[in-house]
């Protein structure tokens, strides 16, 4: 098979498809879009990601939440213990006899 013979069998296959054209201000337009869209949700996503862990930190921090500026320390709890005698009585030691 020569070249002019594959030369022929491509025209062949092609025959009936479109012309190939690319216009080049609308490839570089596209480029730009595609730029701009990605570096506008890159800022925006490093945005909310600043934004989250600041409230994150706000809320841990007990900041503008009504928490009370400074926390004292723990008081003892007010409760009082008291002790019954037992149900049983023991009976008294017996004393021993000699033998």
């Amino acid at each position: 098979m020569s070249d002019e013979d594959v030369r022929r069998l491509l025209e062949a296959a092609v025959r009936h498809e479109p012309p190939l054209t690319l216009d080049r201000g609308a490839v570089l337009r596209e480029g730009r879009r595609r730029l701009r869209v990605r570096r506008t949700a890159t800022v925006g996503g490093t945005v909310v990601a600043v934004v989250a862990v600041v409230i994150g930190m706000s809320a841990l921090s007990g900041a503008h939440f009504g928490m009370p500026d400074e926390i004292g320390p723990a008081q003892r709890p007010a409760v009082t213990t008291t002790t019954t005698p037992p149900l049983t009585r023991v009976p008294p030691p017996t004393p021993r006899r000699p033998p």
